[in-house]
């Protein structure tokens, strides 16, 4: 999901948000292009800015699209898979949802420290 919230502002915000890796390989190719084009008179097909922007952005849209799906995928088998084998009393336990709770804090938290 994360990948398609970066396209998402790379739509609204700006490209160059988003994409600001493409931006600086492509002055860094033109930068090299000018040193060598005075050594050598070669010609290598390059993509204009606009074209490697368009593709970067597909290729994270699909990405972030096919991870999404994998995820919901993964999450429907755990849920369906938990309540297959949870009993009721289980599912109802206070100390058990303590520790979800505390799980869900715990770990999102540990994630954005690293």
């Amino acid at each position: 999901m994360s990948t398609l919230i970066n396209v998402g502002f790379g739509e609204v915000i700006g490209r160059e948000f988003s994409y600001g890796n493409v931006y600086e390989e492509h002055r860094h190719n033109q930068e090299h292009e000018k040193d060598n084009a005075t050594t050598s008179n070669t010609e290598d097909k390059q993509h204009t800015l606009s074209a490697e922007v368009e593709l970067e952005m597909k290729g994270r849209l699909i990405d972030g699209i096919s991870l999404t799906i994998i995820g919901l995928f993964l999450l429907l088998i755990h849920l369906f898979s938990r309540r297959w084998i949870e009993t009721e009393s289980e599912r109802l336990d206070s100390l058990r949802k303590l520790y979800l709770i505390a799980g869900l804090v715990f770990f999102p938290l540990s994630l954005l420290v690293l």
